[in-house]
């Protein structure tokens, strides 16, 4: 079984790492997009064959499409392997359709005892599909589900390759995204708030139990797509971070499915909503049903009675 990955982040090669060893591949081979060579270094030292280098920052998905293309003819992967981002969703289903392979997404868990057996994600994470696929194979993992290998077995080696810019999109400016102060993906402890909170100011009230919890403040779609009273990277939910906090603590969020699917691996969910009917109670290990400007400041209180002990 050969494997043949692709990311932009270092911490997305290593979990794509992880994965193409539970899949036992024998060989590994990876494409780092827009990284330097300290980027990949980790990466190097755990057991993969080589890592073609694209150092330049202004690549398009149609120049790493391309680039795929070009390495598989070579490498003769049966998976092709991103991550479960944007672009690497974009990527691997225009990979499916040039090289006539199946795509799957959200891959959860890999057996190959018997055959190609892939455990994906499915209806907002609320349910596990079963895909038997002949390789070759795209497929995307889902973050946070593999972890990347502990052993170090020496460097491989690294060749810079180059990208010829054939598609017809062009990068002709770049500018980064407004970030919060934490990576709530890093945090052990997350407060969310949804539309339960009033107006952007109120938002400070979060920001002191987190604060208090040692924590960070995430939220549902509502607050930064619709409102802009937070940084989209603060944004919880299949479409935006999904988060593998010990706590999760959710302030005036009813449950969408589209937000649950983002904290489905958090070890404790407590949820307080003044309607005790809302959907996220049902996957909640604790429920308060209550009004959050009433409830968050006299759990403060109890809070900093406690830690004072």
């Amino acid at each position: 079984m050969k494997a043949l990955i692709f990311g932009n982040k270092t911490q997305h090669l290593l979990e794509l790492v992880g994965f193409a060893k539970q899949l036992k591949a024998d060989e590994v081979h990876v494409l780092a997009v827009s990284l330097g060579e300290e980027d990949v270094k980790e990466v190097a030292e755990l057991g993969v064959n080589k890592i073609y280098l694209i150092e330049d920052k202004d690549v398009t998905t149609d120049d790493v499409v391309d680039k795929l293309i070009e390495l598989s003819k070579s490498v003769n992967p049966d998976v092709i392997g991103g991550p479960g981002t944007r672009d690497g969703y974009e990527i691997t289903s225009r990979l499916g359709a040039r090289l006539n392979i199946p795509t799957v997404t959200e891959v959860v868990g890999v057996n190959i005892e018997e055959a190609l057996t892939l455990e994906r994600a499915a209806i907002g994470g609320r349910a596990v599909c079963i895909e038997v696929v002949k390789p070759p194979v795209t497929l995307t993992i889902s973050l946070g589900k593999f972890k990347p290998p502990e052993e170090k077995v020496g460097a491989a080696v690294v060749e810079k390759v180059s990208v010829e810019k054939k598609g017809k999109v062009k990068i002709v400016n770049v500018e980064e995204k407004a970030k919060g102060g934490i990576d709530i993906a890093a945090s052990p402890i997350v407060v969310g708030v949804g539309r339960g909170f009033k107006s952007k100011e109120d938002l400070e009230l979060a920001q002191k139990l987190a604060n208090a919890l040692g924590g960070a403040v995430g939220c549902s779609r509502p607050i930064a797509a619709d409102y802009g009273w937070l940084p989209e990277d603060a944004w919880i939910g299949f479409s935006g971070k999904k988060i593998r906090p010990k706590l999760y603590m959710a302030l005036g969020i009813s449950g969408a499915a589209e937000h649950m699917a983002g904290v489905r691996d958090a070890n404790v969910i407590v949820a307080v909503n003044t309607d005790e009917k809302a959907p996220i109670f049902e996957q909640s290990d604790y429920g308060v049903v209550a009004d959050l400007y009433e409830f968050v400041p006299v759990f403060l209180d109890r809070l900093k009675k406690v830690l004072s002990k």
